[in-house]
């Protein structure tokens, strides 16, 4: 899972810590953006309401501000 981290979003290691969109890299949401979007083309392509259902869903609705976390991604 970590090297999918590395190659999918490297880009994340150099966010400021605001700016993350997950409180981890292993909570269920992001393990789940990282096992369920096979490529990141397939994240860039996805509406941004599916992705924000998708964040909801596997976040079982923690998020305060989904779409923020949907934006950062």
């Amino acid at each position: 899972m970590v090297s999918n981290i590395f190659l999918k979003f490297s880009e994340l290691s150099v966010l400021k810590e605001d700016q993350y969109p997950f409180t981890s890299i292993y909570t269920a949401t992001a393990e789940a953006v990282l096992t369920e979007m096979l490529t990141v083309d397939e994240l860039i392509n996805i509406p941004v309401k599916e992705l924000i259902s998708f964040i909801c869903n596997a976040s079982r609705n923690r998020f305060h501000d989904p779409e923020k976390v949907a934006s950062i991604l």
